[in-house]
């Protein structure tokens, strides 16, 4: 009842003009864990926080168009950040709602109807994160009660600067694609990616590396790639919260930790290829010539476009180690019951592969006017919400093996991350292990910090099994 009447009391006076239709998400936005009630705001915190980062994503996006990704990055951070969010719930008296202590039958008494209307909530003393973290839940409470439209309402509310112009209102008429560059953007290109742009220059700067220098009308893709990431997270969690078995919010957060990989999304895009046919002319036996035709697949990163000896040597390098990764990778995405941690480590690959998944997708959000529904058909068409849904049948198991060995230490597990370098200038990684104040396991000579962690937890894993076994032998 006490709860009701909070919630209520919210609905009615603070949030009134975001017009939640019941209080029933309201009740579990409002809720912290330490009430220890049947529900509580982490899973709303979880898609709130995504809901967040994807509007202000787009707003920053659409109304600033010389913004270069890292004021993006730094704009999104100055309002996202937990002492801003925490600002505003104070402001608005947020606190005095906060239902943060278990309820005591005993010490409850049904409040009189005139103690209901003259009562006024009391300033409280809480921390900026369960401030902030209720700010969020609310905007995922109000996702969940009308969509995009109520949940902008919701961040509008705490945040006046985010005012989201709609996708709708940008103008698709920037610049053609040049003749140079025209081989480069056909049909089929955009029949492998599965959607028909109206602007197809934005497919160009969608595969405009950096480091190309002979196009000055063409913008890198690190602008798309910035919206494409929040994009990305909103269609990522957002089909976690629409699968059947609802799932713990700590789940989830492994979960989407997972699908967001950049190793993973690196796989996807070397393993995303278009069938195309090739023409070529052979002499014969005979002396004579002959037109033979063939079929040749090529992937969607050779249509990037880059400059310099060094980056092409980085995707050799890292081409040459997803041939040989690829087969083992591909039987835990198709059926294994373990997330590939340590064999997507060993991939290593270079950002400008992940990048390209993230900046179509944010070409094609941009280009379809904020139509979500085609960026979830490209994740499909990548391999990537198949995957999820995989996970979300249950018996994949997402954990991070260096969380799974602190588990199964009970916290009495240290890492140490040494950077090595060797003669010709390149570096390896070693990564030590302690058990109980003893090493347990050393790994050298590996290509990057995470192959070096990871590679580390499971071995330390294995020891920890086998301790665990010995001790269950011996009882």
């Amino acid at each position: 009842m006490t709860v009701l009447i909070y919630a209520q009391g919210l609905c009615e006076t603070t949030l009134q003009n975001i017009g939640f239709t019941g209080t029933e998400h309201v009740i579990t936005a409002i809720t912290t864990p330490s009430a220890q009630a049947v529900t509580n705001y982490q899973r709303y915190e979880f898609l709130g926080d995504s809901v967040l980062k994807f509007t202000v994503s787009c707003q920053l996006f659409f109304q600033h168009p010389n913004w270069h990704e890292g004021y993006l990055s730094q704009g999104r951070d100055d309002i996202v950040q937990n002492p801003r969010l925490a600002r505003a719930a104070l402001d608005l008296g947020l606190d005095s709602f906060i239902i943060s202590k278990q309820f005591s039958p005993r010490k409850w008494s049904a409040p009189l109807i005139s103690e209901k209307i003259t009562q006024v909530a009391s300033r409280r003393t809480m921390s900026t994160k369960v401030l902030a973290d209720i700010v969020e839940s609310l905007i995922g409470a109000a996702y969940l009660d009308g969509g995009h439209e109520k949940a902008q309402a919701c961040i509008h509310f705490f945040l006046p600067e985010v005012n989201m112009t709609a996708p709708a209102n940008v103008s698709l008429t920037s610049c053609a694609v040049s003749k140079n560059d025209r081989h480069m953007i056909n049909d089929l290109l955009e029949e492998q990616v599965g959607y028909s742009f109206r602007n197809r220059s934005l497919l160009l700067e969608a595969l405009t590396h950096p480091s190309c220098q002979h196009d000055a009308s063409t913008q890198s893709y690190q602008r798309l790639e910035f919206l494409g990431d929040a994009v990305l997270d909103m269609v990522i969690v957002s089909t976690i919260f629409k699968h059947a078995i609802e799932i713990p919010q700590g789940e989830m957060t492994m979960i989407k930790h997972a699908m967001v990989n950049a190793n993973l999304l690196a796989f996807l895009c070397m393993e995303f290829a278009m069938e195309q046919e090739s023409i070529n002319v052979e002499q014969t036996p005979s002396g004579g010539f002959a037109i033979k035709s063939d079929k040749e697949y090529v992937e969607l990163w050779r249509f990037m476009r880059c400059e310099g000896i060094n980056l092409r040597t980085a995707q050799e390098r890292a081409i040459s180690r997803y041939h040989l990764l690829r087969e083992e990778i591909s039987l835990y995405l198709h059926q294994g019951n373990h997330y590939p941690w340590q064999a997507l480590s060993q991939l290593n690959a270079d950002k400008l592969f992940s990048d390209i998944i993230e900046s179509v997708i944010g070409a094609i959000f941009v280009d379809s006017l904020g139509n979500l529904v085609e960026c979830e058909m490209f994740a499909e068409r990548i391999g990537l919400l198949p995957y999820l849904r995989r996970i979300l049948a249950g018996g994949i198991n997402v954990a991070h093996p260096m969380n799974i060995a602190q588990q199964m230490s009970k916290g009495n597990v240290q890492f140490s991350v040494k950077r090595i370098q060797v003669e010709n200038g390149d570096a390896s990684y070693q990564c030590a292990v302690t058990l109980d104040g003893h090493e347990a396991v050393v790994v050298e000579g590996c290509l990057s910090r995470e192959e070096a962690e990871v590679k580390a937890a499971n071995g330390a894993i294995e020891i920890l099994m086998q301790l665990a076994a010995t001790t269950t032998s011996e009882q």
